[in-house]
């Protein structure tokens, strides 16, 4: 699912937007072997444009995930698993609650997991440039959960305790 995601958030980041890229030019600086570099004046900046877009990992993972830069119809995705991921960590509640605490205990930290997965993700890699570090965190916890998760039809099959 977080590949499918990803792709998409890909393909509608390099030309779904309509808008223009921002970009940042500096100044031309002569060469370092120039005489004329001796005379260069440095002006500084009275605009308060530090000509940072805003990019990179903001901290809270999907609520707080936001950058300028991406496609509105990406963030719109993004935002959709973000609501798509709260409900299966709310489920989680649901899970235990229904069929014991102790029996569901591997399938509810298996479905944390793969939030806690897709959270690094969205924070580290695709809102931010933890690629290729995140990617190899990423792989243990999801199969971790994977293998979490892997219990659920036990715990169905056993049935509602009582």
């Amino acid at each position: 699912m977080v590949a499918v995601v990803a792709a998409a958030v890909a393909l509608v980041a390099c030309g779904g937007s309509d808008a223009e890229p921002a970009t940042t030019t500096a100044p031309a600086m002569p060469p370092a072997s120039s005489p004329d570099l001796a005379s260069t004046t440095v002006v500084p900046d009275t605009t308060g444009d530090t000509g940072d877009t805003g990019g990179g990992p903001a901290p809270g993972g999907f609520a707080t995930t936001f950058d300028p830069d991406v496609a509105p119809g990406a963030s719109a995705l993004m935002a959709g698993y973000g609501v798509v991921l709260a409900v299966l960590a709310a489920s989680t509640w649901w899970l235990g609650r229904t069929y014991g605490w102790r029996p569901s205990a591997p399938a509810v930290a298996g479905c944390l997991l793969a939030v806690v997965a897709d959270w690094l993700i969205a924070t580290f890699w695709i809102f931010g440039d933890g690629y290729p570090t995140i990617e190899h965190v990423n792989w243990i916890i999801y199969y971790a959960s994977l293998a979490l998760i892997g219990r659920l039809p036990f715990v169905v099959a056993d049935g509602v305790e009582g």
